[in-house]
């Protein structure tokens, strides 16, 4: 009689975690649904806003490239601007790299958008007899210098230093050649604090 409670107990104890397993995995798929859902949600709305600023985008061209407005380049060419550097912050593309389809903009499910924008990055180097690198007009602070192998010269680091600008995420880094006559500086990131370089 004890045996047989015992195994009745045991079964019941299985079954409970069985029960238990099974509402768990529903609940775990209902929530991958929901996750799956409001990403595709979130692709859409990305691809409509993709959509709606390079309509915006093309809109200025036309206008820019008419006749009537040679007076207003300068503020078209900022419209331009504002437009383009809006594409990239929700793409992550340069917009002269996006890939045009019949509709208009390629989809953003093809890669993920946050991906490609903290990796965006551009190197020049600049020639010069100065001990100090050459001006770029942006505000930049120094965050950090590395030593590098084989090197005469530390690497900086600097970021954008705009007050308020705590999600600016332009940042450059400096090499000096051995000789010191050459910088070579390597930007990451845009300036989305919409800092304007001084002349």
């Amino acid at each position: 009689m004890e045996a047989k409670l015992d195994n009745l107990l045991t079964l019941r104890l299985t079954l409970h975690y069985l029960l238990w397993l099974s509402s768990s995995f529903q609940e775990s798929s209902s929530r991958n649904f929901q996750c799956d859902r409001m990403e595709s949600e979130r692709v859409e709305l990305l691809n409509s806003l993709v959509s709606e600023i390079s309509k915006g985008m093309e809109q200025v061209k036309q206008l820019k490239d008419s006749c009537f407005c040679n007076s207003n380049n300068g503020v078209l060419d900022k419209m331009l601007s504002s437009h383009e550097e809006a594409l990239f912050i929700l793409t992550g593309r340069n917009p002269q790299q996006q890939c045009h389809s019949d509709s208009g903009i390629s989809s953003l499910s093809d890669p993920p958008a946050t991906a490609s924008l903290k990796r965006k990055s551009s190197t020049g180097k600049v020639s010069g007899d100065s001990s100090v690198p050459p001006e770029d007009g942006y505000s930049w602070r120094r965050y950090g210098r590395k030593e590098i192998l084989g090197s005469k010269y530390p690497r900086e680091y600097y970021r954008c230093s705009l007050k308020g600008s705590t999600c600016c995420g332009a940042k450059k880094q400096i090499q000096r050649s051995d000789d010191g006559t050459v910088f070579e500086i390597t930007y990451r990131g845009l300036h989305v604090c919409r800092q304007s370089p001084k002349s």
